[in-house]
């Protein structure tokens, strides 16, 4: 069914996504060895510079276009719908639920994740590890609470796992979930050691919405 190709769909996203990270990680740090690529500003272009030659430049150019291109779309993808359901709970302006009447498009909040991202690329650092944190930080946090909710269904809602199609024992569920979230705190603590401005932005951020 449908809802089991979902399920499936991700495990081995998740798991292609793994394989390929560790991969480049791999590569890039046999061929830099770890000092030149904790110093390195572009560890893909000063790895691949070692192999690849002329062909360096065009290759990491057009494997970062395609990067970005369909990063900043599941962005838009993912950023919108949340402002939208938002608007359409009327958790945020009801505005943001409007659609445009001849593309049929959540064209306020698009709008507004676009503003968003210009200021964004305007008043944040360059710095490589920040915006590696400052992407990653809210990730971790929505991984944390994710597997948290995950447990929480295993041990008080056992009859919605059992209705699930793509289904794992109550054990396994919370096994998971467990290591997840501890991996989300293992994570946070790392990365403050290597800065501390994402999470002032992150803080930042939660303190508004709490005051909303």
């Amino acid at each position: 069914s449908a809802t089991a190709a979902i399920g499936k769909g991700l495990a081995i996203a998740v798991v292609a996504t793994i394989v390929i990270y560790l991969g480049v990680s791999s590569v890039a740090l046999g061929v830099l060895g770890t000092d030149a690529l904790s110093t390195s500003g572009a560890p893909l272009f000063d790895a691949g510079s070692r192999f690849l030659g002329r062909w360096n430049a065009p290759v990491i150019v057009f494997a970062a276009v395609a990067a970005i291109g369909t990063t900043i779309n599941a962005i838009y993808l993912t950023f919108t719908r949340f402002l939208f359901a938002m608007g359409q709970d009327r958790v945020l302006p009801a505005a943001l639920a409007d659609i445009h009447p001849r593309w049929a498009t959540p064209h306020v909040a698009i709008l507004a994740v676009f503003c968003c991202s210009v200021a964004g690329l305007l008043l944040l650092p360059s710095s490589i590890l920040f915006l590696f944190l400052a992407v990653n930080l809210p990730t971790m946090t929505k991984y944390f609470f994710n597997c948290l909710a995950a447990a929480r269904l295993a041990t008080g809602h056992p009859e919605l796992l059992a209705r699930a199609r793509f289904r794992l024992k109550v054990g396994t569920v919370r096994a998971w979930a467990y290591a997840g979230m501890v991996s989300s705190v293992v994570l946070f603590a790392v990365g403050l050691t290597a800065d501390w401005r994402p999470y002032g932005v992150l803080a930042t951020w939660a303190v508004a919405g709490a005051l909303y």
